[in-house]
This record gives structure tokens, sequence and C-alpha cells, in this order.
């Protein structure tokens, strides 16, 4: 079994490998000139990005709310 942390970074290392493949798929879109697929590319992005981000937050809280005397 994985421990806290080793388990949390794999999981970010994944949903990075995942940006960066839409990123890669967004720039690959545009070239072909399929604006509406890159839009919805691009949403997806955010929308991982903002869970992302969501995610750190928590992750933040509960490593404070653990470590305070």
């Amino acid at each position: 079994m994985l421990g806290f942390w080793t388990s949390r970074a794999l999981l970010f290392f994944f949903l990075f490998l995942v940006l960066i493949l839409l990123g890669l798929g967004i720039v690959v879109i545009l070239r072909r000139k399929d604006f509406s697929l890159a839009v919805k590319l691009a949403l997806a992005l955010l929308l991982i990005i903002a869970f992302l981000g969501i995610g750190y937050v928590l992750l933040f809280i509960y490593f404070i709310g653990f470590n305070t005397p």
C-alpha cells in the first residue's frame, strides 16, 4: 500500500501529464483550424486546473489542520 504523500504525488503527476497532453492536443487542433474542438479542450484544461487548485488548497488545509498543536 502506498503512503499518503506517495499516493498524492502520483495523483498530481498523472493530472499534470493529462494537462500536458491536453495542451498539446489544443496546439495540434488549432493547426488544423478546428476551433470548436480546441475551445472544448481549452475548457477541459481550465476545469482540470481549477480542480488541481482546489485539491492543493484542501491538501494544505488538511496538512495545517493535523499539524497544529
